[in-house]
């Protein structure tokens, strides 16, 4: 920073002033004192070396395509402040050359010098062409590299509109540095940096000042937003940033002064797959609802109809709670992962609904972020206690999935065949499925085969999956011990009810199945329907039935042939 004062010659006092004359006395003393007051402007300069100095911000290439500052950016030099705003998002970046200022309109740098009275700006460019305008009077075109613009006014907004790249090297700020007695007027808003959805209201911050002097308002990007000059009341227009300032004239009592805050207008999305679309940083007005899948520490999983989203760092909730809409998010990647990332206050659960996990042999990248159960997850080994995140493999059919133990309020599980409800993410395009819930797989039931009614014997047969080993007993009763591993068929001679379960390695045992065989004493051979000619049903007594009697003994003759039978 520079300081220079204007420098005066001595003061050379005309001999007929008399120290002995009081007259004279007085004259010389009133000549003195106007001189000692500054009657004479002291006129000051603070620079900004942008090709030496940083200011805060971070240097990039010339070359390089990011590094672009947010619209609204503040940067100061001594007693100068500047503001530099940009309709776009490539507007100014620092590079190794200084301020570069990329060719479109709209890039305004803003200057004050806390409220004193500017006089001049000179730029020092890199190329010997700028198309400028200064506090919106009319544009002139300048074909040399040092620029100078007089300047009368405590604000001063130079707007560039480029045909091509140029840099700003140095910028010099001259001002009047006579010092006011007058009091600074303490202008501030309660906040700096406001987000308004594009479909929602905004309730500006509130101006606190000292002054009594009338405010007027104004928007450095009038197609963002404006503002009601008087009373400082907000039109959203279109997504965007502006800055919004107060400025107050200088009265009797108090100087000058202006406040602003940065607005930054945020456009609205009705679907998780349209703010999947965005880029990496962007604001996004959440308004349409989220029905909360899993919660498990502060990662929140979500789905709206068939897509999946993860909000971290999100408002306590509980699975199957509904998140209405009207809140904002910045989009954020994280090695490939697409993450929301709360801007503000979430609002209360809306409702309550029913989350139902599918049951899906195989995942693949569509299901990122999305809670599912794969089915007969095989684990070779017991699974990671929680605590220490540790990776490890679960095979599925032919294929393997990498694990996380992500969650510490999910314990370990023994080696076995599960299906496992996992949250499914990814890390620089690789899966990574985190576990939920362990459910350990159940056998299927085996089958018992043979004929159900037989008259001497009957064999038996106990199938089930490849594998599975079967147990079976003739007693009715669950106690594992009594039951039998099968081997071979068996050969039942006598009325007999069998019990058994099927156990396949890594699986629960299956459900329970029965069958009872009955022998049947009679000997009766059951002729076909269509074989019979009559059938005649006779006492001991030699009285003659027309049905069979409920129970005792009876003769039943049948195409000729007789039957005792006995009902029982």
């Amino acid at each position: 920073m520079k300081r220079l004062l204007n420098m005066r010659k001595p003061l050379a006092i005309d001999p007929s002033l008399s120290m002995r004359k009081p007259f004279g006395m007085l004259i010389l003393l009133v000549f003195l004192f106007a001189m000692s007051t500054g009657a004479a402007a002291s006129i000051l300069t603070d620079s900004f070396d942008f090709e030496g100095q940083d200011y805060g911000l971070e240097r990039v290439a010339y070359a390089s395509d990011d590094g672009f500052l947010s619209s609204g950016c503040s940067l100061s030099c001594g007693l100068i402040n500047v503001v530099l705003t940009s309709e776009w998002r490539t507007g100014f970046r620092l590079t190794e050359r200084g301020l570069s200022i990329m060719p479109n309109s709209g890039n305004r740098v803003s200057i004050s010098a806390g409220g004193r009275q500017i006089t001049s700006v000179v730029l020092e460019m890199y190329s010997a062409n700028a198309r400028l305008r200064v506090n919106d009077e009319d544009e002139t075109i300048y074909s040399m590299k040092k620029i100078t613009l007089p300047i009368n006014a405590a604000q001063c907004d130079i707007d560039f509109n480029l045909l091509s790249q140029n840099t700003i090297i140095t910028m010099t700020v001259s001002y009047d540095g006579t010092v006011s007695e007058l009091r600074d007027p303490e202008m501030s808003f309660s906040e700096t940096e406001c987000y308004v959805a594009l479909s929602g209201d905004f309730t500006p911050p509130i101006l606190s000042k000292a002054t009594d002097a009338m405010v007027t308002y104004s928007s450095s990007n009038i197609e963002v937003a404006d503002v009601a000059t008087a009373d400082g009341m907000i039109t959203v227009i279109a997504p965007g940033t502006t800055v919004i300032t107060a400025r107050c004239e200088e009265t009797s009592v108090f100087a000058a002064g202006e406040a602003n805050y940065t607005l930054t207008v945020i456009d609205s999305y009705k679907g998780l797959d349209t703010i999947l679309k965005t880029e990496e940083g962007t604001l996004c007005s959440v308004d349409f609802p989220l029905t909360v899948t899993y919660v498990a520490g502060a990662d929140t999983y979500v789905e709206h109809g068939q897509y999946a989203g993860l909000i971290r760092g999100a408002a306590e909730y509980l699975r199957g709670d509904i998140i209405a809409g009207s809140w904002t998010a910045r989009h954020s990647v994280e090695h490939g992962l697409d993450i929301l990332i709360p801007y503000g206050a979430m609002p209360s659960p809306s409702g309550r609904a029913t989350v139902t996990v599918n049951r899906v042999d195989a995942v693949d990248r569509s299901m990122v972020n999305s809670v599912v159960e794969l089915c007969d997850v095989i684990f070779a080994e017991s699974t990671p206690a929680p605590g220490d995140k540790q990776y490890f493999t679960g095979r599925c059919g032919d294929r393997s999935y990498t694990f996380v133990n992500e969650y510490s309020e999910v314990p370990s599980t023994e080696a076995g065949i599960y299906d496992v409800q996992v949250a499914v993410s990814c890390y620089d395009g690789y899966l990574r499925l985190y576990p939920l819930h362990y459910g350990q797989c159940v056998s299927r039931e085996p089958q018992i085969m043979g004929e159900r009614t037989f008259k001497i014997s009957t064999e038996v047969t106990l199938s089930a999956t490849d594998g599975a080993v079967i147990y079976y007993t003739d007693n009715l009763t669950d106690d594992p011990s009594q039951f039998t591993q099968y081997i071979a068929p068996l050969t039942l001679t006598t009325t007999t009810t069998l019990r058994a379960y099927a156990r396949e390695w890594g699986k629960q045992p299956s459900p329970m199945c029965e069958a009872t065989f009955t022998r049947q004493d009679s000997g009766i051979e059951t002729v076909p329907a269509d074989q019979c000619d009559s059938i005649r049903y006779i006492t001991f007594q030699g009285m003659e039935l027309s049905a069979p009697p409920a129970s005792g003994p009876y003769i039943e003759l049948r195409n000729g042939c007789a039957s005792k039978i006995l009902r029982r």
